[in-house]
């Protein structure tokens, strides 16, 4: 006699097959999407440090010396055109906060420069959202020609709630204070605004 369709011991069989394969196969699929997440955020942290490297490549004196350190902004790699503009965080699924700031440290020795990019910090490049913001209003890095006129162009200063507050401003040359930017020669200034709040 010919046998047509299952019967109640095997449909159960098979269901209980099934239920052990995706009880073994669910956490490796977890698993493997967590990896393919992390890879993904690695490599636009990488993209980020790729960017900062072409910014400390565009002139030689964003190269800070040995075993000092300097910073850029997230936003302001975008502004200078070093990074894109859609960057997004795939831990998050969120754009990467703007003022990520990347730290740039010298670590050579001997007068050989060896350069170390850190991006953000151990949270994921994220900055706490409640913190103060600071945009330049001009860009990165400014030059004036000998003998011209700089012009202050300072930052917006804002609130973690987009309040505008005020902000300080340090100019230094050479890693002395100075009061203002001189033009009657050459020099390299490094102006540093910071804001508190809370």
């Amino acid at each position: 006699m010919k046998k047509n369709g299952f019967t109640l011991i095997e449909l159960m069989a098979v269901v209980i097959i099934l239920g052990a394969i995706s009880l073994i196969a669910t956490p490796l699929i977890e698993q493997a999407l967590v990896n393919i997440r992390q890879d993904a955020y690695d490599t636009q942290v990488n993209n980020i440090r790729q960017g900062a490297r072409q910014w400390v490549a565009s002139d030689v004196y964003n190269i800070p010396n040995i075993g000092g350190s300097t910073t850029i902004t997230l936003g302001n790699l975008k502004l200078a055109g070093f990074v894109t503009k859609d960057l997004i965080n795939p831990l998050t699924k969120l754009a990467f906060d703007e003022s990520t700031i990347i730290t740039i440290t010298n670590v050579g020795t001997n007068g050989n420069d060896k350069l170390v990019y850190t991006v953000g910090s151990d949270s994921g490049g994220q900055i706490n959202p409640n913190m103060p913001t600071i945009v330049l209003n001009g860009d990165a890095l400014e030059y004036v020609n000998y003998g011209g006129t700089y012009t202050e162009k300072g930052v917006v200063a804002k609130t973690g709630a987009g309040v505008i507050i005020g902000y300080a401003t340090l100019i230094q040359r050479g890693g002395s204070t100075v009061g203002s930017v001189a033009t009657n020669g050459l020099y390299v200034y490094t102006i540093t605004y910071s804001v508190t709040d809370n």
